[in-house]
């Protein structure tokens, strides 16, 4: 495959991987982690239209918005009611709130989800069992991601 058609049929999922190593190294060193953390919102929104766009689920956008919905409705009610995930608050490098909430969880819900379903479509066809698998990775994730986020503020 010669490099202009490599670069044209793959350029999404380099930008990605750049995106992502850049943001780790700057995150990573304390004199620049304020910098890039600003940048989550935009950095999230880009990966969240890219993955998209890759597999096409873009071309049905309501399923992306029911997702984001869901769990941006989930998110108000354990942050106003201590329900669901326990007694938990965001701070503002999220971006603007509603309800308490970053607007910004619309789509990292949005892009988790469908992350963990797509890597669970790749395992199964079963729609409980793809179920299952979705949510178990999506929890997860979570595990990982909380106590890393927790400690970034």
């Amino acid at each position: 495959m010669e490099i202009k058609s490599h670069i044209d049929k793959y350029w999404k999922y380099w930008v990605m991987i750049i995106l992502y190593l850049v943001g780790m190294t700057g995150i990573s060193m304390e004199a620049s982690r304020d910098f890039f953390l600003s940048l989550s919102p935009i950095h999230l929104t880009i990966t969240l239209f890219l993955s998209t766009s890759i597999t096409k689920v873009h071309e049905k956008p309501v399923y992306l918005l029911i997702i984001g919905i869901l769990g941006f409705t989930a998110e108000v009610i354990g942050t106003n009611t201590g329900i669901i995930f326990g007694d938990y608050s965001y701070l503002g490098n999220l971006g603007p709130k509603l309800f308490h909430v970053p607007l910004l969880l619309i789509v990292l819900w949005i892009t988790s989800v469908y992350g963990a379903y797509s890597i669970s479509s790749l395992i199964t066809k079963n729609l409980w069992l793809n179920s299952l698998i979705t949510a178990i990775l999506c929890t997860g994730l979570d595990f990982l991601i909380e106590p890393i986020c927790k400690d970034l503020g």
